[in-house]
């Protein structure tokens, strides 16, 4: 039997996450916004939901989250969608483009709870955040079995040469904390 080519796809926050913040809430501090991340890696967790990684994008010259991510590979059976791609999505559709800055008018962050692998890299640069903030880092998921792509040592380099703050280690003892509990659940390797 030959099937028909799929024509739509969906990515879905799971229902937990639908009231998870509000948009007239201000995250002030860059350790109150990564808060937000790791707590929707630990929820995503918790609930069973999707693998432990979270991401948010918040508009820096209010302070208020513009989209939350977590990541919904497994659940949406799209390779594609991890916390940091999901949420940028997200934020692109509540403002209405791809380029974030541009929509803004002003500078927008995004925090995400793990390092971002390549292919989110990738995404992050063509959505016009100004500033990344990363939790834990690559050797954090590969020290606890959890795996992730192997990036070149000079990323983060490379990211800032392109134009982009790069802030690592915000909360980063919490974030591997929820990744040393999934791991201790038997996660997904």
């Amino acid at each position: 039997m030959v099937r028909a080519l799929p024509l739509t796809m969906r990515w879905d926050l799971p229902t937990w996450a639908h009231d998870f913040v509000q948009p007239d809430q201000r995250f002030t501090t860059t350790p109150e916004r990564m808060a937000v991340a790791v707590e929707l890696s630990r929820r995503n967790m918790v609930e069973e939901t999707g693998d432990p990684f979270g991401a948010a994008v918040f508009d820096l010259s209010t302070f208020r989250p513009l989209a939350v991510g977590v990541n919904v590979v497994v659940p949406s059976a799209t390779v594609a969608a991890h916390g940091e791609v999901v949420a940028l999505c997200l934020a692109g559709v509540g403002v209405g483009n791809y380029d974030l800055g541009v929509a803004v008018g002003g500078p927008v962050e995004l925090v995400t709870s793990c390092a971002p692998c390549m292919m989110c890299q990738g995404a992050i640069v063509g959505s016009g955040v100004s500033s990344l903030v990363i939790a834990a880092r690559e050797n954090d998921t590969h020290s606890l079995g959890l795996g992730g792509s192997r990036r070149p040592p000079e990323w983060v380099e490379r990211l800032r040469q392109q134009g982009l703050e790069v802030t690592e280690d915000v909360l980063r003892a919490e974030a591997v904390e929820v990744l040393r509990e999934y791991a201790d659940r038997g996660g997904r390797k």
